[in-house]
């Protein structure tokens, strides 16, 4: 995705309104960007239909429809499909051909799965059970680490590295407060392992950022997430 288009008001659409696909589309739609959520039961699309931008009860494997609802025209396609992995590939397969540079996010629940959608043209598979629980060992092995700690529906804690453009540049240089709104809490110098690993508190504007470092930032998830993508592209 280009640096501006949070700017713009990301879009998505969420096709298969599966435990993990519900849980992302309403997710999304809480930082302020547009979601399309598409799903055949009806009792989900109704259910959904106050937390997204538009909730459509349809068969996605048509393509005449999809071009209809705009599915060929977001940035993102996030597939919730859990069983329906034949369904996934035809839908990876059609998005593909038509737009050539969507980014494409799949649930997997096998390796294999996930192989075979990134031949189709998947960029990013996700294991929401094994994340998670990848995820929660990460958390009890380093208890400091802070990758996305949520404050509020709104705002978070995020781990971010230091960007190449940033590398010695003090903060006072790159105003990112100013210029990102989002702040720096704190940052966490290089380190062996997680115990070896030092967090400067409330840096001073004139520290110098280095390479390997990571920053704290706390912020509106959608200026954290604007500043993600800017920084890093």
């Amino acid at each position: 995705m280009g640096s501006n288009v949070v700017s713009q008001k990301q879009s998505f659409a969420v096709v298969g309104l599966s435990k993990f696909g519900f849980r992302v589309a309403t997710g999304l739609f809480s930082t302020g960007v547009d979601v399309l959520a598409i799903d055949l039961d009806g009792r989900l699309i109704q259910k959904i239909a106050d937390n997204v931008t538009r909730a459509v009860q349809t068969d996605a494997m048509n393509q005449e429809t999809l071009e209809h609802l705009g599915v060929f025209e977001v940035d993102t396609v996030v597939i919730g499909f859990r069983s329906s992995f034949d369904a996934a590939v035809l839908l990876t397969t059609m998005l593909r051909k038509k737009r050539p540079d969507i980014h494409i996010v799949a649930q997997v629940d096998t390796d294999e799965k996930a192989e075979a959608l990134h031949q189709v043209g998947v960029d990013l598979t996700v294991f929401p059970e094994r994340d998670t629980a990848d995820r929660l060992v990460k958390r009890l092995m380093t208890p400091d680490l802070v990758e996305h700690m949520e404050l509020a529906p709104d705002i978070a804690v995020i781990e971010t590295a230091v960007p190449n453009s940033f590398i010695g540049k003090s903060l006072t240089e790159l105003d990112i407060r100013a210029e990102h709104e989002v702040y720096v809490i704190g940052i966490v110098e290089p380190g062996e392992g997680a115990s070896d690993r030092k967090v400067l508190v409330a840096p001073p504007a004139t520290t110098v950022l280095r390479q390997g470092e990571i920053l704290l930032l706390l912020g509106k998830i959608a200026n954290l997430n604007r500043f993600s993508a800017l920084v890093h592209g």
